[in-house]
């Protein structure tokens, strides 16, 4: 495979529990969107809201509320390793 051409990839990170009392906060997260992850991959971010449901042992509902955050990165034959 000699194609020089990038291929983009996306990869989901997904933040449980975001803006759920006990479990991490907003400001938190944003703290470490402008932190960490803005600074690494200012180009192709995008965070939205999620919600997951679950139930647990007792076959009750759960809900939770999540962040997403979805980074389209190039992968280059030389980005390989």
């Amino acid at each position: 495979m000699n194609d020089p051409t990038p291929e983009l990839i996306q990869v989901d990170l997904y933040f449980d529990g975001i803006g759920t009392k006990g479990r991490g906060g907003d400001r938190q997260f944003n703290q470490f969107l402008e932190n960490v992850l803005t600074p690494r991959f200012p180009d192709g971010l995008t965070v939205y809201d999620a919600e997951e449901q679950s139930q647990d042992c007792s076959y009750d509902s759960i809900q939770e509320f999540s962040k997403v955050v979805s980074l389209i990165i190039e992968r280059r034959r030389s980005d390989r390793q």
